[in-house]
Parts: structure tokens; C-alpha cells; sequence
């Protein structure tokens, strides 16, 4: 939300400049352009921008509108698409038309300065995900957190700000329990001081992010709890715009107890059938299992989308005692679905991998079977081949869609 505060304040200024004739920097110029693409990128396909640190639920399609008449960019055009409100007509004349806009080739990135990775997984459905520099007070306890949205609303989200006060709900909001991570034995990943400071930050580090016209894969650590001897890395694939499955990796040395926590926005619901959850809200019904056990409990959480405004809104969260190493997995479809698991093995030698580290599963939907691994590091006991159903490769996270060709996201 900062951002798009500092990007007003630049357009306006280049506004000025330019009606009244004022010349100015074209590094202003070039650096305003990029700063509006930037956050164009990152929102959501409602032209929202996610609770993502201190930022409010708000339409930033206005902005995208203004750059692109200023810098005549069509790509702009097609995220303002909607967003002529007030603000755009308070800076320019009734008879401003936008550029023809163009669709871009890819809607997914990976902003590495940040540590974001959006992921589209068509018109109506994305993922956003965080590993990255808190950046500044403004910054959260966020590492390994991720949004989805999906059909005209945002299901799993961050929960906000409300207030800048040193009270226990900023605290909350701002500290780890207020996101979609992993969390061992109550710990915070970095420590607070105050509404604003943070003295110790956990250093996180995106280890790869690959984008494919069929499937997606993230994967991404932080040191936080490397002071207690653990670690947790998180592992994100997304397959088609049906399924995405995380992989959650824990290591620890003398053993741990860990949360997985699951936000959801206000005004859904959630309902449970056979280990099946349903998280509904209006067009939307995104569907969780949680193939490798645990004891998921329901309950309420804190939620601000609005400066102080506070709400309530479902949580669920995931509880797996950790000795040695687990890989803890959540899958989310967005369709009627079906998940069968699959061994993972070494084709040579016909080993099947330890759950420990690997997860197989055959997911259809939509028409579509998808057979996937993720083996969350290299195992080359009883071979180096790879397989999972209909995939195999030389690699650790594999896909194959519909029997075919197998492909390789992660070796």
C-alpha cells in the first residue's frame, strides 16, 4: 500500500510538471514507470492489492489508469481495466481515454528484490507468495506466508494491520501467528520490539521459482529457528488452475511441536465431510486435505482489511509433533476432485521414498490427471530415477498431466 502512496505522489508530480511545462528528470519518468508495473503486477485480479504488511484491502486499478495515459502503456491499460473511479477523474479530464490495452504474455512473476511471487493461475485465480526483506516498521513476521484468491474473492489471506498502537492486537497481526506459515513451539520467526522495531529478523532465501504454462513451483527457507536447531522450508506446486499443493519440509534437532495456520477471509465458511474441508464464500468453494495427518482444528482468528477496523474470521490450524524430519502436506483444489496417493520410488531399484521427505499423489479434476512428486532433497539411495505414478524423470519434484510427457521443476 506504500508503494501505491510514493507512486501517487509521483504521478501527480509528473502531472504537473508536465502541464506546466516543467521539465524533470527522465530518471523520475523512468523510475515512476517501473514503481506503477511493479504494483500493476502484484495485485490481484480484482485490482486489489493483498494484506500484504501494513497494507489495507484497497482498489489500486486508479493508478495503473493514471500511468498508463501518462506513459501511453497498453499493458497498464489491461490492469486499470474498471478502475476509472474518482481519483483517476480528479486528475484528468472526463474525455481521457486509456491506451488499447495488451493482454501481457505472462500474468506471473517473481520479484526477486522483494521476495514476491505471483502466480496467475487464470483470469480468476492467483497465489502470491512471500520469502524475502521485512523491509521497514511497515514490514511483517511473513516468511513462507501465502494469499489465494480465487473467483472474485481473496479465501486465504493475510489478516492486516488495524493499528499502529503497541497493542496485542498489532502484535498479533503483525507477528506470525497473524499469517499463513509455519510456526514451532510458539516461537515467533524474528523478535519484536514495540509496534514498529524488529531486533532480530529472520533471513529468508527463495531457493527457486519456476513458471510453466501447466505448473508452478516455489520453494523458499528462513533461519528463524535455526537458533533452536530447526529449520522449515516450503515447497508450493501448483498444478493447471485446479490444484495447489504445499510441502511443508521440518527439520529439528531435539524435536518440535508445529503449527500450520490457514487465515481465511471474512464472510467464509467452512464445513468438513469424510477429511474434506470446504471453505465457501460467495461463488467461491476451495477444497483442504492434509494427506499426511496432523490434527487440523477450526477456530477464530483476528482480522483488520480496513485501518481500524476489526474482524473476526475463520482459522485453521494444522498440529504435527516434528522429531528428526517430517514433510507436512496441504492440498488445495478449487474444483470437484479427486486425490489418490501415489509411492514415490526409485525406478532402478524399485525403493519407495520415506514420507519423511516426499509426497506422490495422482489429482484429477476438470478432466485432467495430474501425477506429481516433491522429494524435499536429493535421495540417491537405490538410484537416481524418480517415479510417481505415470511421471518419471531425473529429478525431485515431477509432473506428469494426463499420462504424457513427464516434466521437471525441481533436480
Amino acid at each position: 500500500m506504500y508503494q501505491a502512496e510514493v507512486l501517487h505522489a509521483a504521478l501527480d508530480t509528473l502531472l504537473v510538471a508536465e502541464r506546466t511545462e516543467t521539465p524533470v528528470p527522465e530518471r523520475l519518468k523512468d523510475s515512476t514507470h517501473l514503481l506503477a508495473k511493479g504494483l500493476a503486477r502484484s495485485l490481484r485480479p480484482d485490482g486489489r492489492c493483498y494484506l500484504f504488511g501494513d497494507s489495507d484491502e484497497i482498489d489500486m486499478r486508479d493508478l495503473a489508469a493514471s500511468a498508463a495515459v501518462l506513459f501511453g502503456d497498453s499493458e497498464l491499460s489491461y490492469y486499470a481495466a474498471g478502475g476509472l473511479d474518482e481519483e483517476f477523474m480528479l486528475s484528468h479530464s472526463p474525455e481521457t481515454e486509456l491506451p488499447e490495452p495488451e493482454k501481457p504474455e505472462s500474468l506471473s512473476f517473481h520479484m526477486k528484490e522483494s521476495g514476491n511471487v505471483f502466480i496467475r493461475m487464470s483470469d480468476e485465480r492467483a497465489l502470491r507468495f512471500h520469502a524475502g526483506p521485512i523491509g521497514s516498521g511497515h514490514g511483517h513476521l511473513d516468511q513462507l506466508s501465502f494469499d489465494i484468491y480465487d473467483s472474485g474473492n481473496v479465501i486465504i489471506t493475510d489478516t492486516g494491520r488495524y493499528t499502529y498502537q503497541d497493542t496485542e492486537e498489532r502484535r498479533f497481526l503483525k507477528g506470525t501467528y497473524g499469517h499463513n506459515t509455519v510456526i514451532l513451539d510458539g516461537m515467533e520467526q524474528s523478535a519484536m520490539s514495540g509496534s514498529w522495531d524488529i531486533t532480530e529478523a529472520a533471513a529468508a532465501a527463495i531457493n527457486s521459482v519456476v513458471i510453466r504454462e501447466n505448473c508452478s513451483f516455489i520453494s523458499a527457507s528462513h533461519s528463524g529457528y535455526a537458533g533452536k536447531g530447526a529449520s522449515v522450508t516450503r515447497h508450493i506446486l501448483t498444478l493447471g488452475n485446479s490444484f495447489v499443493i504445499i510441502a511443508d519440509d521440518i527439520r529439528t534437532v531435539s524435536g518440535s511441536n508445529a503449527e500450520i495456520l490457514l487465515h481465511f477471509d471474512t464472510g467464509t465458511t467452512l464445513s468438513e465431510k469424510d477429511g474434506v474441508f470446504t471453505a465457501r464464500k460467495e461463488r467461491s468453494r476451495v477444497k483442504l486435505i492434509f494427506p499426511h495427518g496432523g490434527k487440523p482444528e477450526v477456530s477464530e482468528s483476528l482480522i483488520s482489511k480496513h485501518y481500524n477496523e476489526l474482524d473476526s474470521s475463520p482459522l485453521i490450524t494444522l498440529r504435527e509433533r516434528v522429531d528428526g524430519r517430517k514433510c507436512i502436506v496441504t492440498v488445495i483444489a478449487f474444483d470437484e476432485f479427486s486425490c489418490t496417493p501415489l509411492p514415490v520410488i526409485k525406478t532402478q531399484s524399485g525403493n519407495e521414498l520415506p514420507d519423511a521427505i516426499s509426497f506422490g499423489a495422482r489429482l484429477e479434476a476438470e478432466g485432467k490427471r495430474y501425477d506429481a512428486a516433491i522429494v524435499t532433497n536429493e535421495y540417491p539411495h537405490g538410484g537416481f530415477l524418480t517415479g510417481c505414478g505415470d511421471a518419471a524423470a531425473y529429478g525431485r519434484v515431477l509432473v506428469s498431466v494426463n499420462g504424457g510427457e513427464t516434466e521437471v521443476l525441481a533436480y
